[in-house]
Order: structure tokens, then sequence, then C-alpha cells
């Protein structure tokens, strides 16, 4: 296993700020810690104070940040797909990288188009008041949650019951039956989230090693 090495960088020498390329590769670069840290904060079964709110809570909260974060890479991979010197760095990489960057790049439009674009409101950072409400009404009136009383300890009281209320907003109507299996079914996706990361590394291999700046 190869061992991993820490050296300081010049960051505006790898990044220009007037490269449109270089911006963009930064970018995916700050996406790319994003999407790690939320790939294994999902993964987790304990993260000690994380899960103060139980780590339902937890993972609910860094799969719908999750979301938010496919759409950026989303977008900054159609401005790649653009960009003739990225394409023509990238036909000089092996044919692997090559295809991994197209799968990739299709893979996110679909998951986009059939999922998180009209999640996007529901779940990437925005609690709409209207979503709520809509959530609210289509509860039944049985429905129950957790909240854990303080008695005026700071820090120490939680609202449990969040984690109903944003299984209601993100969920279609004809699956609240049963939200937990179809929340299972969805969370599936989040396998794309390491194969993004893996392929973020790979462009950002390629951006260095073509201009020779590492």
């Amino acid at each position: 296993m190869g061992k991993s090495r820490l050296q300081f960088i010049r960051l505006r020498a790898i990044f220009p700020p007037e490269d449109s390329l270089a911006v963009t590769i930064a970018r995916l670069c700050i996406l790319r810690e994003d999407l790690l840290l939320e790939v294994q904060a999902i993964r987790q079964e304990t993260l000690g104070v994380l899960d103060s709110n139980g780590p339902e809570w937890r993972r609910l909260y860094f799969w719908r940040n999750s979301f938010r974060t496919l759409e950026s890479v989303r977008s900054a991979l159609h401005v790649l797909s653009s960009n003739r010197e990225f394409q023509k760095a990238l036909k000089k990489e092996p044919r692997e990288i090559q295809k991994g960057f197209d799968r990739l790049t299709k893979a996110l439009r679909k998951v986009s188009a059939d999922f998180l674009k009209g999640l996007r409101d529901d779940l990437g950072g925005h609690v709409l008041e209207s979503r709520v409400k809509e959530a609210l009404e289509r509860m039944d009136s049985w429905q129950m949650g957790l909240i854990e009383v303080s008695n005026g300890v700071l820090g120490k009281q939680h609202y449990r019951f969040t984690s109903e209320l944003v299984l209601q907003m993100m969920l279609p109507a004809k699956s609240i039956d049963r939200p937990e299996r179809e929340l299972k079914r969805r969370s599936r996706k989040i396998s794309i989230l390491m194969w993004a990361v893996l392929a973020i590394d790979e462009i950002f291999n390629g951006y260095v090693n073509s201009r020779e700046l590492l």
C-alpha cells in the first residue's frame, strides 16, 4: 500500500485565478473533500457527539448535503466538458480514465434528472416552510416522534422527531406507509459518492501532470 505524503504548494501557481480551467479544478478539489467527508459520516456506525440526536439524524443530515454537493460536481464537470484544454489533456490519459470521466458525467446527469433536481429544495440545505407544511399535512394523525427534554441543560435537549419530518419531506406520498424501505432504496444511490471522489482524483492528477505542476 502506498504511503501518503504532505507538501506545501503555492496555490496561485497551481490554480492561477485568470485561468478558467484552473478555477474549475480548484472547485472540484473543494467538492471532493466535501464528498469524502459526507460519505465517511454516512457510513460510520457511531460518531460520538455528532450522534447526540441519534445516528439516523446524522446520516440523514450528511445524506441530504451530499445531493447538493453532487449537483455542484455535475455543474463543474459540465464546465470541464466544454473546456478545450481539458479535453485535449483528457485524450492523453489512459483509456480507463477517459471512460471513467464519461461514465461519471453521464451517471450524474441521470441521477440529477431522475432524483436530485426535484428534491434539491427539500434536501440541499433549504428547509422551506411550504415543504414542512406539506409534510405535516401528509402525516397520519397517529404519527409518533421522540423528544429528549433537558430540563434546562444547555445543548442536551434534542428534537428527535425531526427525522420523521425530514423523511416526510423527502419521500413521495406513495411511500409514506413504508418510509424506511423507500429511504433505503434511494440511499443506494450514495454509492456514486465514492465513484465521484475517485474520478475527481483522476481529473486533478491528469491536470497537474499535463502541466507538470507537481
